[in-house]
Parts: structure tokens; sequence; C-alpha cells
């Protein structure tokens, strides 16, 4: 794991390396009873024949190592920041769009919303000190490979049973307050609907999530070559819930977009983003 540094305050993170040479990240996902919902959702989705689905994004789950009342996750080394260096092209865009909603799609479609849904945690299939990591950069890096992209971090997600009524499928306040961490510590834009004390349904949260990250990642003038992109964007910021996109439309969308848009402005250099 030569070159491959891990942040001082990722004590929950360890790089290794398997018997067969394969890198991967053992991550500690439970301590007694705190964590056994984020496990057992790793283990529903992310585990054997449905980890390999073509539309699920689910960092997957190579195996579990137990050790008094902990459980640990071992995951296949990937790459974090996939928005280093910035995209080349609109084409690079849209396929990490579509992947990226592909797999909260898939989620929402099994009853799981993530809740911390932002750049910073989704990862891809590159794993080498070598990568620029220069953020106002372009390189043609991901056209050298199929990329693979993977959302991350489901620590703070919620679930519900197929037998569960859809009604009673909401959650109330921050989602950290549900693993007991500090509110304050929840670092990310507020969900406007997270901010009151009434229950709100989290896979609308989730959508404002994805479209609070676009809205950072794609600015001005990208909303000038890609109106409908942008008018997306807008739809997913919604601050009534109702008035959000499911994954799966705004999965609909993106896809049709992408094909109408011309192979001119597909082409084109994406103006770089703010930094998130």
């Amino acid at each position: 794991m030569n070159g491959i540094r891990f942040p001082a305050d990722k004590a929950i993170l360890w790089p290794a390396r398997t018997s067969d040479h394969r890198d991967v990240v053992i991550r500690l996902i439970r301590k007694g009873d705190d964590g056994q919902e984020h496990l057992e959702v790793l283990r529903n989705l992310a585990k054997g024949e449905r980890a390999f689905h073509a539309g699920n994004h689910c960092v997957p789950l190579l195996d579990e190592l137990q050790l008094g009342d902990m459980t640990f996750a071992v995951f296949p080394f990937l790459a974090d920041r996939v928005d280093y260096p910035w995209f080349y092209d609109f084409e690079e865009v849209f396929e990490f769009l579509i992947q990226a909603l592909e797999g909260i799609s898939y989620l929402h479609e099994n009853l799981v919303a993530h809740l911390d849904i932002d750049i910073d945690n989704f990862l891809f299939n590159f794993a080498s000190a070598k990568r620029c990591t220069e953020f106002r950069k372009r390189e043609t890096f991901r056209s050298h490979f199929p990329v693979r992209y993977y959302l991350g971090d489901m620590e703070l997600c919620v679930s519900f049973t197929p037998e569960s009524e859809p009604a009673s499928r909401k959650i109330v306040g921050l989602p950290v307050t549900r693993i007991g961490t500090d509110p304050s510590k929840y670092g990310r834009d507020l969900v406007p609907e997270m901010a009151l004390s009434e229950p709100y349904c989290p896979f609308k949260a989730d959508m404002w999530q994805f479209g609070n990250m676009m809205h950072y990642m794609f600015q001005q003038p990208s909303a000038e070559l890609l109106p409908e992109l942008y008018a997306l964007v807008d739809a997913l910021r919604c601050p009534d819930p109702v008035g959000r996109p499911t994954a799966v439309q705004a999965l609909e969308r993106v896809r049709s977009l992408r094909a109408q848009t011309p192979a001119g402005v597909m082409s084109q250099q994406v103006p770089f983003a703010l930094e998130i």
C-alpha cells in the first residue's frame, strides 16, 4: 500500500492486503448495538451476488471480521475524491450522474435511504498514488479505463421492511441524532425539513442532498450550456419535498438529456466547480 495515505481522523479505517494480494480497507462497522442497522444493510445489499447487480453501487462487502462485540467489514480499496482531477468533458459528467443515480435508485428500491449524500462519499475503482490530486486540472483520466462509481459511508442510513406501511417510512430531525452523535457535528447543508420537528421522508431528503451536491459542482456557466440539467438541480432542491423528483425520475431525466445533448456539447470542457 505504498504511497496511499489515510487521514489521521479516519481512525475506523485501516488499509490491508489479503493473502491473494488484493488491496482492501478494513472498517469498524458495529460495536455492541451501535451500527447494527448499518451492518444489516450491508449484509443485505453489498454481499454476495446482489453486490454485483448492475444498478447496485454499494461498495461490495468482501468479508466480515469479529472481535468481541465489534464487527469489521472488509471492502475493496477504492479511490475517494471522484472529482479529482476535474471532469474532462460533459460525457464524463453524465456518466458520473447516471451511475450515482443508479446507486441511489437501487437503495430506494430496497427501502434504504442514505442520508449523507455528497461528493466526498462517492468512490471509484482506482487505487494509485499517481492520480492527479490538483483540483483545477483537467486530464483525460477517466477515458483510460471503465470507471465504476460507488456510494459509500452508509453509517447514517435508515432502512424499512417491505411489510411497513409507506406512510410510516419517515424519520425526525438530523440523521446523526439516530446514532447518538452531537447534532452540531452534522457537517452538511441542512435539508429544509431536517430543521423541523415533523416527520419527513428520508428518500426525498436524499434527493435534496444529491441536488445540492450538483448545485455546487455545476454552477454557471454549466447552467447556460445545459439549462435542462440545471432545471433538474432546481427541482431536486425544491423546499417542498413533494416537488422533488424521485431517484428513478431523476435518473430517467438525466439519461434522456444525455441522449438528446449534441456531441458538440458533450465534448465541451466542464467549467470548474466551487471547491466543495
